[in-house]
């Protein structure tokens, strides 16, 4: 509680607020103080504090617990904090934090837990990332959302488990997932996350890659690692059916390793880890707001 007093108070003084009726900063003043900066437009130097506020542009990095740029960053630039936000346009930009905003077009990387930008033309790092549309880049994570992107939901059965449901989200060209499987009477459950792509082959077929990995939940001490692809036939441009073999190493972390439902191969190595050759087929529908997704 002590330091966010602190910190208001800091603000206060910063942007010259005594006893007014309404709150007022003077745009052409500066205050670099190593604690709270606050720079008006064109501001040409590097920010280090605790809070970086640069109401327009500004040349030269961004380090503290807080980032926040109004406008325009000139060259190329860094933002390190625990949360980045860059509210206009730039040419080349690193964000590198826990959340990561970019409010316009994200022409750079971000490296974090969660990143945002509008229209993604970059490279996002993250645990989360999202962004309303996709010109170009590359997004790697557990979950990639893009608003304006791809969508879908498949129910399956595999060599493992009789029961298998994934969401998948963000790209067509390469999406990521979160996966359930589970045994009829879900006493055997594993959850887990992956990635894959929908290739398409003419109007009617697509190759369908992806890897999964899975780990136990509740009472169940089993992981599986899978690589499968398949062959997807479109019923229509949402429905999907698909089936192709998969590649499965299946690993006991203390309990019995368990046994496949059916199998093409299997080698068990040991007491706690096997590898499978099996097949799998699912039926999926799928939502692509854009064509080009």
């Amino acid at each position: 509680m002590k330091i966010f007093l602190i910190l208001l108070v800091f603000v206060l003084v910063n942007t010259k607020i005594f006893a007014q009726d309404k709150i007022t900063k003077k745009s052409d003043s500066t205050h670099v103080n190593g604690f709270i900066n606050i720079v008006p437009n064109n501001y040409n130097g590097p920010l280090f504090g605790v809070v970086n506020l640069a109401y327009g542009n500004q040349e030269g990095a961004q380090i503290s617990l807080f980032n926040w740029n109004q406008h325009n960053f000139k060259g190329n630039h860094l933002q390190l904090a625990t949360m980045n936000i860059i509210g206009g346009t730039i040419d080349s930009a690193t964000q590198v934090g826990f959340i990561n905003f970019w409010v316009d077009t994200l022409k750079g990387e971000q490296v974090g837990l969660l990143n945002f930008a509008r229209v993604r033309k970059g490279f996002q790092l993250g645990l989360i990332n999202y962004a309303d549309t996709v010109s170009s880049g590359l997004s790697i994570s557990v979950m990639t959302i893009v608003r304006k992107g791809y969508y879908g939901l498949e129910m399956g059965v595999s060599e493992m488990y009789p029961i298998n449901i994934s969401f998948k989200t963000g790209l067509k060209n390469i999406y990521s997932s979160a996966n359930f499987s589970c045994d009829n009477n879900g006493g055997a459950s594993v959850f887990g996350f992956g990635f894959g792509s929908i290739i398409p082959i003419n109007k009617r077929f697509f190759l369908n890659p992806d890897f999964v990995g899975q780990s136990g939940i509740l009472k169940c001490k089993q992981d599986v690692f899978s690589l499968i692809t398949k062959l997807s036939y479109a019923i229509t441009k949402q429905i999907h059916i698909s089936a192709g073999p998969s590649v499965i190493w299946s690993h006991a972390n203390t309990a019995e390793l368990r046994q496949p439902i059916y199998t093409l191969f299997k080698n068990q190595i040991n007491d706690r880890n096997s590898v499978i050759i099996g097949l799998r087929c699912s039926l999926s529908y799928n939502i692509c707001f854009y064509q080009n997704n």
